[in-house]
């Protein structure tokens, strides 16, 4: 897809590398795709046993337990992906006869399918910068306000004080506050889940991300027992294959596995800010996953290091926002990490 903006290839989402392979004319096994913010060393999936390919789902209750251990909190509903759960709640909202012309605030710039799901139901969004939410809620009213914390893309991290300090005043109102902690994997300390249950707090959690599975499409929705049981309804009888979930029952107990990342990717993410601001000369800030900048310079880089066969990802710039670029982490072969170094110290030569 191109940028209705400036003209350049710019997808909606990560991860378009049949796309970039035939825009650039570079065969799709020469790109390096720094594009999507996923773990590039994903967790192992063992053989799965035929069984498995061949029954409907047998119910969630095991899988339920082990993301309640996992996770904290046992006020879940296991999905196909955390974009269910994102489309599920402007449904959920409706059902429940809120105000008809309810104020649904979600942050500027970050993930867009939260805004684009509560548009098609038809309700008003606004779009407000990550550092002026504290200062908005308290001159205007808001029914939802939505955030992905830590933000993608930008690394914008809210502490869990502020938050819960946001669902009182909210709660106060009759209002939602929703919480995409996409990325909070690595830093399990910060999660609300724990905080479960509380009318109006809802969290999405994606197994796609720090696992690196995102093919599997496997997610959780949490939030007060009788929200769940709705969400429940909304999703029908068999919502998460089975297959998705004979892995993802196996992912969540691999605690060895589990420990080893959270010091890998927080390793590698320092190397990859570390890269950029020695070529750049640019501070960057983001998580255990990505690394992203804001600069006028990031559609020149962009478009520099696509033609050499790294995707990264191009964040155009809006009233709140200015241009940027993200970093996914390349992935363990030392051969990713020195392209990319030579995709950058080019362009720092070509300044």
């Amino acid at each position: 897809m191109l940028s209705a903006e400036s003209g350049v290839f710019c997808p909606l989402h990560g991860g378009a590398i049949k796309e970039a392979a035939e825009y650039f004319d570079i065969p799709a096994e020469h790109w390096l795709d720094l594009s999507t913010g996923i773990n590039p060393n994903p967790w192992p999936v063992p053989e799965i046993p035929a069984g498995v390919w061949q029954r409907l789902p047998e119910g969630n209750d095991q899988l339920r337990a082990v993301a309640a251990d996992y996770y904290g909190s046992p006020y879940l509903v296991p999905l196909a992906g955390s974009q269910q759960g994102i489309q599920f709640l402007p449904l959920l909202y409706q059902a429940q006869g809120k105000r008809k012309d309810p104020a649904i605030w979600v942050t500027a710039g970050s993930y867009s399918e939260h805004g684009n799901a509560w548009a098609e139901q038809g309700y008003r969004v606004r779009r407000v910068a990550c550092d002026q939410i504290n200062q908005l809620l308290r001159q205007q009213p808001v029914d939802a306000l939505i955030l992905v914390n830590p933000d993608n893309p930008s690394g914008f991290r809210w502490p869990k004080d502020q938050l819960l300090h946001w669902w009182k005043l909210l709660r106060s109102r009759g209002g939602w506050l929703i919480v995409d902690e996409a990325f909070m994997d690595c830093t399990p300390e910060h999660s609300l889940c724990s905080e479960l249950p509380k009318e109006g707090l809802f969290v999405l959690r994606s197994v796609g991300k720090f696992f690196g599975l995102a093919g599997v499409r496997s997610g959780f929705l949490f939030a007060s027992p009788d929200q769940c049981r709705r969400v429940d309804k909304l999703q029908g009888p068999w919502g998460l294959s089975h297959p998705a979930q004979y892995i993802t029952h196996i992912a969540l107990q691999d605690d060895s596995w589990i420990l080893d990342q959270r010091q890998n990717l927080a390793q590698s993410s320092l190397r990859l800010a570390g890269l950029l601001e020695q070529y750049l000369r640019l501070p960057c800030d983001g998580t255990d996953l990505f690394q992203t900048l804001y600069f006028s310079g990031a559609q020149k880089l962009y478009m520099h290091l696509a033609r050499m066969g790294i995707l990264s990802r191009l964040l155009p710039s809006t009233a709140q926002s200015p241009i940027g670029i993200r970093f996914g982490l390349p992935g363990g072969e030392q051969k990713d990490w020195q392209k990319l170094e030579q995709g950058l110290a080019s362009f720092s030569q070509s300044k």
